[in-house]
């Protein structure tokens, strides 16, 4: 497991307390896409936030087993960082406590040599109850914002790797959510989204949420364009 710093990452890491499978780790402060770099300004120096959240998914026997295979590459989710100019703010900040997304972290395996693509996003969450609609059950808006904020930080991973098509300012055009089974709270899921393929402007992304056991319990297709290309 390593940090990815391949000229899209702020390298300004804190070092993790040593984990019983390895040496101490690593972790980015902040994911700066390419064309934005005007952000390196904007946001708040390193927090302690994505060191928790790395620990706190140590600590599920399951979630471990993930993050501990090879060529894993662990980033602070984009869009937790609070930035000045309010994007992000759902996720940043209203969806950031210990009552409804409690820790989120990203991650991705290094793409073969060779290539740059990464064609899939994992994301471990943390869900509590201040996400649900009915009781002890995760309200249907929030799946879909997960399930969109999945696909977008794979559109920003390869982006900001300098993959051919991957667009620079990207929107959501349509989401297909299918609902298969409740999705219970409080509780810790696995998140994965999927690019499955670029043409022109247009990607298409699809995604899922998986417990702990592996079972589905939503999915989505979705496709993204890009609109800067068309400005």
């Amino acid at each position: 497991m390593y940090l990815d710093t391949d000229n899209t990452l702020l390298t300004a890491p804190s070092t993790l307390s040593q984990s019983p499978a390895g040496p101490p780790l690593t972790l980015a402060a902040l994911f700066i896409p390419h064309g934005h770099e005007h952000l390196r300004t904007l946001i708040p120096t390193i927090r302690k936030m994505p060191a928790l959240d790395h620990e706190y998914f140590q600590s599920i026997p399951w979630c471990a087993k993930l993050l501990a295979e090879t060529d894993v590459v662990i980033l602070a989710t984009p869009s937790r960082q609070r930035k000045e100019s309010t994007e992000d703010e759902l996720v940043a900040v209203t969806l950031k406590t210990d009552r409804t997304i409690r820790s989120w972290l990203t991650f991705y395996k290094r793409p073969a040599a060779g290539t740059t693509r990464v064609d899939e996003v994992y994301n471990l969450l943390s869900l509590g109850p201040g996400v649900n609609g009915y009781a002890h059950l995760v309200a249907g808006g929030i799946i879909g914002v997960i399930l969109d904020e999945c696909m977008g930080i794979l559109g920003l991973i390869n982006q900001s790797l300098g993959v051919e098509g991957a667009g620079g300012f990207m929107v959501t055009a349509n989401l297909k959510i299918n609902y298969v089974k409740a999705v219970p709270t409080p509780g810790t899921y696995l998140a994965t989204a999927t690019l499955r393929e670029l043409r022109g402007r247009k990607s298409y992304f699809d995604a899922s949420i998986k417990d702990g056991d592996g079972t589905v319990l939503a999915t989505a297709g979705s496709l993204w364009i890009d609109v800067a290309a068309k400005l």
